[in-house]
């Protein structure tokens, strides 16, 4: 709500430390298929779908994870 990404970031660490279970299934999901976490937010950098990626990474090892963003024109191309 403030911008503060940063703070933002370490409150949903700490919640997604207490969703062990949540985290097991989407390993298991993306194990047993091609899996796509999706969000409004255009930047990965800045979204939850990341740390949940990275949370879910850390209970599969090997887990490719691989974030799809808008290819912008170039000014060539324009």
């Amino acid at each position: 709500q403030d911008g503060d990404w940063r703070r933002y970031e370490r409150g949903f660490l700490k919640y997604i430390a207490t969703q062990g279970k949540a985290l097991a299934r989407v390993a298991d999901e993306s194990r047993a298929s091609h899996a796509c976490l999706i969000c409004f937010e255009a930047d990965a950098a800045y979204c939850h779908r990341r740390l949940v990626a990275e949370a879910t990474g850390a209970l599969q090892p090997g887990l490719k994870i691989q974030h799809l963003a808008i290819k912008k024109a170039s000014a060539a191309a324009a």
